[in-house]
């Protein structure tokens, strides 16, 4: 009996190590649901591990799927980046490595991922039945933050901190930051996703560029270090006061949170030396999961409305007449000769037979200045029946003073009065752009370029926009123009934080250039690759009236003349842009007008076919 008994045991064996085996090795069919939802792509169990292909799988979580080839796939979730490869035991979540017990495989030309893994990098909850796997999203918060005693927990930004005593907070900007204000202190704190510059370092790194280079602060910390037993950097330095902004903070200090491609940022300012305060309201920090949607606090920012700038009755007509709502497009140029010579542009208005109603004109900021300058330009165009856009900016200077820290200082103020007295007394319509591109890190008075303090070129703005109040100047219609990219696309530097208020802005720059791909990283891009999503855009920040204030296109890296051609055929298709200036000009790489060193043709006429080209649209 003892022998009859052994080979079916054997048998029976053998037959469930061939199950466990096909079951361990080979793919069965899984039930997943996500929010209650079953995912229609087929799940699998392998080895153990529950898989499904990636993008349904991502998409059904509500993730953004960044990179995907046939080997890897890479997603976002509510701050929280994943990254899988074929083959590869390791997935990275915010840049860190964590180790899976079975590897992405490609199916059917499909890359197949661990369920499980994805759901728990991404903060959802995940239960496990008999062939069946739920992933449940967390509880979606009511409230964009909460106070409990002392803790403020921001339910957007994903983080939670022990408020000091005496801080208010400020959440008129939740999609960009929240801001903690006492009497003498400003805590700002920014929830940074780093895919712009690729990295957490880089992030931090190019944010501190210009403070650690410049002649006009000093740096007394800058160091990394571990805080809330999370790596950190610290970054303090201090500018000089400033006389003439009241309540003057020229104390700062930076602290950067890097989790992967997420990084934290804690910037303070302050009237008095900041000294370990910094780092003991830093040392509370902790993540927290992201719950609060995105989309509800977009809708909580504000809409700029421009127009309570009081303006003479003169000046009111021709902003109704050109940028109403029933004014067709106006179109303007800009051309540097034009103001050593004035019938310098008549050759190019008699070749295309049309005449532009707005010339553009730059002036830089000057200790001593003769005003006739200015007012002899402004004369000599409304003579010609033409208005100007008169552009005051000044240029990043080497070695010195900063240009912001000296016209906040009154070192301009002779200037200023005697500038801004010349356009009052014009008397007529000036289109007058101050400061313009400041979200761009090429302008000396943007945040990067001065502590990463957008409060400071509001101050600057409404400084010198005050000299033109006081001169009596109702005649200035003004026209706030950021670029139309970012330049860091970061948070600190959004367009929004640099709104001077509704009583200087009358007009809404837009500003986008196709640059050619002169320069590595740059590409030729047609007009409505431009200016559909900046149109798009700033439809929603703002109901003022558009001009593109300055554009072009370059001549390497496409056709210009074909770009011309559907430019003016697609221009029609943004209504709310009511004048459009071309930029006759062009960039050069190193010593300018040397042919040698042309990087950007953006000539209004350099070929016989533009002549052509823009004398039969002025002829329709």
């Amino acid at each position: 009996m003892k022998n009859r008994i052994l080979p079916r045991l054997r048998i029976s064996l053998l037959i469930c190590s061939i199950l466990l085996a096909f079951f361990f090795l080979f793919p069965f069919p899984m039930t997943v649901s996500v929010d209650g939802t079953n995912l229609s792509a087929g799940a699998v169990l392998y080895h153990g591990t529950t898989m499904a292909p990636a993008k349904p799988l991502l998409l059904s979580m509500g993730a953004e799927i960044k990179e995907s080839s046939p080997n890897t796939v890479t997603a976002y979730r509510n701050g929280t980046s994943v990254t899988f490869t074929a083959g590869d035991h390791m997935m990275t979540v915010n840049g860190k490595s964590q180790r899976l017990s079975v590897a992405p495989f490609v199916h059917k030309g499909e890359l197949f991922i661990p369920v499980s893994a994805t759901a728990t990098a991404f903060d959802m909850d995940v239960s496990h039945r008999l062939g069946r796997i739920a992933i449940t999203s967390l509880p979606e918060s009511e409230e964009l933050f909460t106070m409990n005693g002392v803790t403020f927990t921001n339910h957007l930004d994903g983080y939670s901190i022990t408020l000091p005593d005496g801080f208010s907070v400020d959440l008129s900007m939740p999609a960009i930051r929240t801001r903690m204000e006492s009497e003498h202190t400003i805590l700002d704190i920014y929830r940074q996703e780093n895919e712009t510059l690729g990295d957490a370092d880089m992030y931090t790194t190019y944010s501190g560029e210009a403070i650690t280079k410049s002649q006009n602060v000093t740096v007394t910390r800058h160091e990394d270090l571990t805080l809330a037993g999370k790596p950190a950097t610290i970054l303090c330095w201090s500018r000089p006061s400033l006389s003439r902004v009241e309540n003057d903070k020229p104390y700062y200090c930076k602290i950067d949170f890097p989790d992967g491609t997420v990084t934290h940022t804690f910037l303070f300012k302050s009237s008095e030396p900041l000294e370990d305060f910094p780092l003991s309201v830093a040392d509370s920090f902790t993540r927290v999961p992201v719950t609060y949607s995105a989309a509800k606090a977009e809708e909580q920012m504000p809409v700029f409305h421009g127009g309570e700038n009081q303006l003479n009755a003169e000046a009111s007509a021709y902003l109704e007449n050109t940028f109403g709502e029933n004014a067709s497009l106006t179109w303007g140029l800009y051309e540097p000769s034009y103001h050593s010579d004035i019938n310098t542009i008549s050759w190019v208005e008699d070749a295309i037979e049309h005449r532009f109603d707005i010339l553009l004109s730059y002036s830089d900021f000057y200790k001593t200045y003769d005003p006739a300058l200015v007012r002899g330009f402004l004369d000599e165009a409304w003579a010609e029946g033409r208005v100007t856009e008169l552009t005051l900016q000044p240029v990043v200077k080497e070695g010195g003073k900063h240009t912001l820290f000296a016209v906040l200082d009154g070192d301009y103020d002779e200037f200023l009065t005697a500038y801004a007295q010349s356009v009052a007394d014009f008397d007529h319509p000036v289109l007058l752009r101050l400061l313009n591109e400041m979200n761009g890190d090429w302008c000396e008075y943007s945040a990067f370029q001065m502590s990463l303090d957008a409060d400071l070129y509001v101050e600057l703005y409404r400084y010198v926009a005050h000299f033109f109040e006081d001169a009596g100047a109702d005649n200035v219609i003004y026209i706030f123009n950021p670029n139309g990219k970012s330049f860091p696309d970061f948070k600190w530097n959004d367009q929004r934080l640099y709104y001077p208020g509704d009583e200087y802005a009358d007009i809404w720059g837009l500003t986008a250039y196709n640059t050619g791909d002169y320069y590595v990283g740059e590409s030729w891009q047609s007009f409505d690759a431009l200016y559909q999503p900046l149109y798009d855009r700033s439809s929603e920040l703002t109901d003022m009236p558009f001009m593109i204030t300055e554009f072009a296109c370059a001549r390497k890296g496409g056709d210009k003349e074909a770009w011309v051609k559907d430019m003016l055929q697609r221009i029609n298709d943004y209504p709310n842009i009511k004048v459009a200036v071309w930029w006759n000009f062009a960039d050069y790489d190193g010593e300018m007008f040397v042919p040698e060193n042309l990087a950007r043709a953006y000539y209004y006429l350099d070929s016989d076919e533009l002549v052509t080209i823009w004398k039969d649209y002025f002829a329709q």
